[in-house]
């Protein structure tokens, strides 16, 4: 789920357990959720849940593009998940960092718009 913060500012601190969301409100009360995992990324963060979010989100900080190496995008591919988006520029933007990571998978699946 996305969870962009508010504040983009990288001269304070960014506390990810608090910091609210401008992606919306479902994204918002998503975020609050005691399971909820999220990112430390500061300009794409994101937030995960289940089995596997904190292996989404680890180490997405490092990475020098949102959708690049030890994103929870790349990530999705190779647990062969889907990207369930209600926002058509989001699952657009899903859609396109997949077939830029891996582009295998991004040419054996189907993507309903």
């Amino acid at each position: 789920m996305p969870a962009f913060p508010i504040r983009q500012d990288p001269d304070k601190i960014f506390l990810v357990d608090k910091a609210p969301v401008y992606t919306g409100m479902l994204c918002e009360i998503f975020r609050r959720q005691s399971d909820v995992r999220r990112s430390i990324h500061l300009s794409s963060s994101v937030c995960a849940v289940g089995p596997n979010a904190d292996y989404l989100v680890r180490d997405y900080h490092f990475t020098d593009m949102p959708w690049g190496k030890n994103s929870p995008f790349l990530r999705l591919t190779e647990l062969d998940a889907r990207i369930q988006a209600a926002d058509r520029r989001y699952q657009a933007a899903a859609r396109e960092a997949s077939a830029i990571l891996s582009p295998t998978y991004a040419l054996t699946r189907k993507y309903p718009i």
